[in-house]
C-alpha cells in the first residue's frame, strides 16, 4: 500500500506541475513524466488487486 500511495503522490505532483506550466503559458512540459507516473500508479494498483485475489487479504 505504501508503494501505491507513493505512486499516487508522484502522479498528483506531476499533474500539479503540468497545471502550473500551463498557467504560466509554458505548454505541456510534463507529458512524458505524467505518462510514466500514471503507468507506475496503474502497475502498482493491479499488483495490489492481484495480491488480494491470490491471498484473499
Amino acid at each position: 500500500m505504501q508503494e501505491f500511495l507513493a505512486a499516487i503522490s508522484d502522479h498528483h505532483r506531476m499533474q500539479s506541475a503540468q497545471v502550473a506550466a500551463l498557467r504560466k503559458g509554458d505548454g505541456f512540459l510534463f507529458e512524458k513524466e505524467l505518462a510514466e507516473a500514471s503507468e507506475r500508479r496503474l502497475n502498482v494498483k493491479y499488483a495490489i488487486i492481484a495480491h488480494k485475489e491470490k491471498h484473499g487479504c
